[in-house]
């Protein structure tokens, strides 16, 4: 019997036509480089460059040998472009919030709310490929693999056993600090993005321009799907101390509906805040009264406090008077500048985000003179003090000093605040 006369009888009377068939091949590879090598983006990032192995022999084959990646790890269908003249598909995230595409790099992008609905996020791709990564790929595929380079289609495309997706990346931290700026259109204040592992230049700085609210900038926090922004009222009837949420991918930075946060005059005056997508924490200089706001969902946030609390009286004495607060939904941090006592120094204190008012978690001394502010997540703790950014890391032992960074690179921002996680 024909083959197609057996697919005719299997499809119950109805005539089929053959599909050609191609002869599947497998094969193991060595990762070498990727696309960039070759080309330039955004066709770079579409392919990867391997040679054969053996894992019989050890022995890697002598032959560059180009491999198509799988298709969501592709940038040329994605990246918008530097000036959005790429196109670039949008596609909707698990959450359902329809995202474009920035890429920084072919394995490296910032995803971005289509419409500012929602905050952007960066991305990274987990299990990156490293040079001599083994991994295994297929030629003989029925349709191609869609990758055209110097108009010759790539034969193998990477089967991706090792399940490389990307993934919000935490990695490193990021740090969001502000500059002071002057308050006016020609000198707008500044939020500069720092790397988290204190290398390399800053990624971003962004304006933020509140000259028309009359309000002063006086604090951040945030994490790397939002920057929120501390601002104290110029003019005290009817304005009120208010707290806003920012998408952080644009420039200038665009306020994400619903997330500003008022505080009536009178009644409290803003210190600083911090949180990041789902809390919002806010330090009010009367009384060092701390307040958790919710701040998930895309809605309004709700403006009365989900907790409430008054400092520990640990940091509340008149030597240590409040300067800063920062954290994340499941960590808060305090800090105090020590100003009205000759031999204090700044110190730091980890609170029980579930009870704030109790008793300190953990209590050290800065180590360094004039700590401003204090921001940061249960992973990582940042801190700004004599020009510098300094780093914690929460351990059972309490907080340990891991690094500190201050350079020509980067600005003197530590006036005004830090956060990030």
């Amino acid at each position: 019997m024909t083959r197609e006369a057996s697919e005719d009888r299997g499809g119950a009377g109805i005539a089929q036509q053959a599909q050609p068939v191609r002869d599947h091949v497998h094969g193991v590879f060595r990762f070498k480089s990727t696309g960039s090598e070759e080309v330039s983006a955004p066709l770079s990032g579409d392919f990867i460059i391997c040679r054969t192995y053996d894992y019989a022999t050890g022995t890697e084959g002598g032959h560059d040998i180009r491999i198509a990646r799988p298709y969501l790890l592709r940038r040329s269908p994605w990246d918008k472009g530097p000036d959005g003249d790429w196109g670039g598909i949008t596609r909707e995230d698990w959450e359902g919030v329809l995202r474009a595409y920035e890429y920084i790099s072919d394995n490296e992008r910032r995803a971005l709310a289509v419409g500012g609905e929602a905050a952007g996020k960066h991305e990274v791709i987990d299990g990156n490929y490293v040079v001599d990564d083994i991994l295994e790929a297929t030629k003989g595929i029925v349709g191609g693999t869609g990758v055209n380079v110097n108009d010759k289609e790539i034969a193998w495309l990477e089967d991706n056993r090792s399940a490389r997706s990307w993934f919000r990346d935490r990695g490193a931290g990021t740090i969001w600090a502000i500059n002071p700026g002057g308050g006016d259109p020609d000198d707008p204040y500044k939020i500069w993005q720092l790397p988290g592992d204190l290398d390399g230049v800053p990624l971003q700085a962004v304006s933020v321009d509140l000259t028309e609210a009359r309000h002063n900038v006086i604090g951040c926090g945030g994490s790397f799907e939002i920057v929120w922004v501390a601002t104290r009222t110029i003019d005290p009837s009817p304005s009120t101390d208010k707290v806003f949420g920012y998408s952080p991918d644009l420039d200038p930075l665009t306020l994400i509906p619903g997330k500003i946060l008022a505080l009536p005059f009178g009644s409290d005056v803003l210190v600083d805040c911090g949180g990041d997508t789902n809390i919002l924490w806010v330090l009010n200089s009367l009384g060092d009264k701390i307040q958790k706001y919710d701040a998930s969902g895309a809605g309004s946030i709700n403006q009365v406090p989900i907790l409430e609390a008054t400092a520990p009286t640990a940091v509340t004495t008149a030597a240590n008077a409040a300067t800063g607060l920062g954290g994340s939904k499941d960590a808060l941090y305090f800090c105090s500048s020590g100003e009205f006592q000759e031999t204090s120094r700044p110190r730091l204190f980890e609170l029980y985000p579930e009870d704030p008012g109790s008793a300190p978690k953990n209590v050290i001394n800065a180590p360094t003179a004039g700590t401003i502010s204090i921001g940061g997540s249960a992973e990582t703790v940042w801190f700004s003090g004599d020009e510098r950014v300094h780093r914690m890391i929460p351990s059972e032992f309490g907080l340990i000093w891991s690094g500190e960074r201050s350079d020509e690179n980067w600005p003197e921002f530590a006036i005004r605040g830090i956060g990030g996680e």
